[in-house]
This record gives C-alpha cells, structure tokens and sequence, in this order.
C-alpha cells in the first residue's frame, strides 16, 4: 500500500464548494465486504486490503447524496502521492455532448481524482430517470 494513504476529500454541487468536514463517508465494497475509511476533518485514511482483486466498488455519502462507483481499479486508489479526490453533482442543464440520451438523464456524479504531481483523472456517472 502506499505511504500516501491520506486522501483530501471535497465535494462541489452545481459549481458551489460544499463543507463536507467530518459529514461523509467513503466507503470501499469488495467480495461482498464492506472497508469503510477513516474520516479525520475533510481527509479520509484508505483501509488495508489484503486481496488480489483489481477493481473494488467505492461509496461516497453525504446528507442525501450517495455516488456509488463501479468496477473502480484498485491501483487508482493507492497512489505513490499525495492525492486529492474532488466529488461533483451536476443537475439540469448539462454541458456533457459525450453522453447517450441526455434529455433522459437526471444528474450527473463525477469522482475527479487529483495527484499532487502529473494529471488527474475524472469518472463520470449519470443517473437516468
């Protein structure tokens, strides 16, 4: 696992930064075992899996929101640096000319993944009525 095992958490809702300190989770669904992290302010600590899979499902919580991500690469998780994971929701209208029947989309959950070095990565996740 690496040395960099905390991860600073954030959380924007339409363009608006939110104070998640101490209000979420993150949790980690793997072989039908739950690995919830440690929350410490707006920072989580990733727990130790000791598996040989190489994709887990992550849980991310706050007041009513909850963003599952599936099929996630273990390897994007534990990271040689320092990183920064940034939680997005996105409602009406969308900016997003990639995704299949957007008029039948209700919000959109993006997970955008921020090393201290190199580039970043971004999942998206639209949820359809």
């Amino acid at each position: 696992m690496s040395k960099y095992h905390e991860i600073d958490i954030g959380l924007e809702i339409d363009n608006s930064k939110v104070d998640i300190c101490n209000s979420f989770s993150v949790s980690l669904e793997l072989d039908d075992k739950i690995y919830k992290t440690d929350v410490k302010g707006c920072s989580i600590k990733l727990p130790r899996i000791k598996n040989q899979s190489s994709e887990l499902n992550l849980v991310f919580s706050f007041g009513d929101y909850l963003m599952k991500f599936d099929s996630v690469k273990i390897d994007w998780l534990y990271q040689n640096r320092r990183m920064n994971w940034n939680f997005v929701v996105k409602n009406k209208p969308f900016n997003e000319p990639t995704l299949r029947d957007i008029d039948k989309v209700k919000v959109i959950y993006y997970w955008q993944f921020y090393p201290e070095e190199g580039e970043g990565v971004e999942i998206i996740k639209p949820i359809y009525q």
